[in-house]
């Protein structure tokens, strides 16, 4: 559905509403296209002006070059050596956000001053070590969730009856529960106290699921495993 303009008279057709509205829109884009060229060639102007300040007053030319950066282009490198080597004597905080930003736009810069050499080292082994501390929390974060989602398959799949004797005996209380979870009822006979692990395992014979698990603890380590049928 087509919407009148606010602004638009109601004797007016809708068409030549429309109309008008296209035709602001154009404008709209003109003006935007003229502003970013003005907005270029004063970055063009400055570079121009960079060059020719740079050999007798470097810090006026190397406020211009920051200026005309974007529109450097090719020259990018060069800038950026000519903004680095003169801010890492005094400003290397400036320095180090120039070398990141050539970093990060993957220009190959040669700095000449030591001093932004040692900056460029210290940026890039900066820039390694965080990755590597990146990487390390990702691929620990990995071994988290694969871990967690090992325990959930061991504390619910379906053992033979071997597999679940040599999963659990000479096993302490906590480690029963790290690899079969809590009981799902416990009781006290003597001394001996039974954990019970209803439909955890399977009959050898039949290949049917046990009605019942019982794992016995004597002190506090398993000491001997039953298993009920159905």
């Amino acid at each position: 559905m087509l919407l009148k303009s606010p602004d638009c008279p109601r004797r007016v057709r809708r068409g030549s509403c429309i109309k008008v509205m296209l035709i602001g829109m154009v404008v709209v884009v003109v003006l935007a296209a003229f502003m970013s060229s003005q907005h270029q060639k004063a970055q063009q102007e400055a570079l121009t002006a960079a060059d020719a300040a740079y050999a007798s007053k470097p810090a006026e030319a190397v406020a211009r070059y920051k200026i005309g950066y974007p529109s450097a282009g090719s020259r990018k490198a060069e800038v950026l050596q000519r903004i680095v080597d003169h801010e890492a004597e005094g400003n290397p905080a400036e320095a180090t956000r120039w070398i990141e930003k050539g970093l990060d736009e993957q220009i190959a810069v040669t700095y000449k001053a030591a001093a932004s050499r040692t900056l460029v080292a210290k940026v890039e082994k900066d820039r390694a070590d965080r990755e590597a501390t990146r990487k390390a929390a990702e691929v620990a974060k990995q071994d988290e969730r694969d871990t967690k989602a090992k325990e959930r398959d061991t504390k619910s799949r379906t053992y033979t009856r071997d597999e679940f004797k040599a999963l659990v005996e000479g096993k302490t209380r906590n480690e029963v529960i790290a690899l079969l979870g809590k009981p799902k009822s416990t009781q006290q006979s003597g001394e001996l106290e039974v954990w019970d692990y209803p439909g955890r395992t399977t009959d050898p014979v039949t290949g049917k699921t046990d009605h019942l698990a019982t794992v016995e603890f004597e002190g506090d380590r398993v000491a001997n495993v039953t298993f009920i049928r159905v």
